[in-house]
């Protein structure tokens, strides 16, 4: 929020600095009688806020890229075995994540853990994908053959992260038996 603002008064800043220059523009289509000349101090002006804005695009675009943004795709292993699915996480940003949990949770379930690290944490490659093996669980299959889950993620620093499927990709499968 406090970004918006700052970007919101640099562009005013700007345009209130650059109407001298604005002026001439102006008075070509609309004869407005007004002549503003611009001086050294304007330049100095105009100069200055375009370097504060430049600098706020860079940190609003290093902010986004700090995001996480863990994608997953749920196929099935190749042996075929209606109870074994193969968890594909896709890490797209810079900075490598540490995960601890990964859980599923079916439309209007309750979550239930498929895949534990607890004693060894798992580092995602930065613009990488991590995949691992997991028996699907009866109580997910029972409820929904098709089930549209989540992949909630509990990352090492603490924060709850919910991936979202890669679209085209999601193959959860339709179970037999």
């Amino acid at each position: 929020m406090l970004l918006i603002v700052l970007g919101c008064g640099v562009f005013i800043f700007i345009v209130s600095v650059s109407v001298p220059y604005l002026m001439p523009v102006i008075n070509f289509f609309f004869d407005t009688g007004i002549d503003i000349q611009p001086t050294e101090h304007h330049l100095t002006l105009v100069a200055m806020s375009i370097a504060i804005s430049a600098f706020l695009v860079a940190f609003a675009n290093f902010k986004l890229k700090s995001e996480s943004k863990i994608k997953f795709i749920v196929s099935k292993v190749e042996d075929q075995n209606p109870q074994k699915k193969r968890l594909h996480l896709i890490n797209e940003k810079d900075r490598n994540e540490v995960i601890l949990h990964v859980y599923m949770r079916s439309k209007g379930c309750e979550s239930i853990c498929i895949y534990s690290m607890q004693d060894k944490p798992l580092n995602l490659p930065s613009f990488g994908c991590t995949s691992f093996d997991f028996d699907a669980l009866n109580e997910i299959r029972n409820r929904n053959h098709n089930a549209a889950a989540k992949v909630t993620i509990l990352l090492g620093s603490g924060k709850k992260l919910v991936a979202s499927p890669v679209k085209g990709w999601w193959d959860w499968g339709t179970y037999s038996g």
